[in-house]
């Protein structure tokens, strides 16, 4: 009886082993005009983003993980990047995704993008967050950067009343 016990110890702590998946995950959580994400800057060091739809503010930070104090901080007024003129009354949602960005001589990115939608358009926007490349706990001293529009797309085509409808599908 003694060895089936053994066995079946060895059995599950093996089997642990194998099914160990490395999760990576990105939160957002929206209300009366605010949505807050997160997601990874760089190695074990994730932003947290923080959008704030009446002034267009979009924010992010993240903790430097040696001081446990938020160091690196971004900031861009996204109120023109949807075009002009700007919805009178935008109504946005934003997520975080992960990505893996070519590195590039004059700039590093973090190992996500940003994506906000205005729905009234429904244009969609995915920003950049520029970094030091995993000289973030090392560095002691608070950087400050803007977020980096990357590219736009829009996910309605024809206007209805002055405002972007969803297209037809047949």
């Amino acid at each position: 009886m003694g060895a089936l016990a053994v066995a079946c110890l060895v059995s599950l702590t093996n089997s642990s082993l194998v099914l160990e998946v490395p999760v990576h995950a990105a939160a957002a959580q929206g209300q009366e005009g605010s949505i807050v994400a997160t997601g990874p800057l760089e190695n074990d060091v994730e932003y947290v983003a923080f959008l704030d739809a009446v002034t267009g503010d979009l924010r992010a930070a993240a903790l430097n993980v040696q001081t446990n104090r938020f160091q690196a901080f971004y900031h861009r007024n996204i109120g023109n990047d949807f075009g002009q003129p700007r919805p009178k009354n935008p109504r946005f949602l934003m997520v975080a995704g992960q990505a893996s960005f070519q590195r590039q001589a004059n700039r590093t990115l973090a190992q996500s993008a940003l994506y906000v939608v205005e729905l009234s358009s429904g244009k969609c926007v995915a920003y950049a967050l520029p970094t030091s490349q995993g000289r973030l706990a090392a560095a002691r001293q608070e950087f400050h950067r803007e977020l980096l529009p990357l590219d736009e797309t829009g996910f309605r085509n024809v206007q209805v009343r002055g405002k972007a409808a969803a297209p037809r599908v047949n």
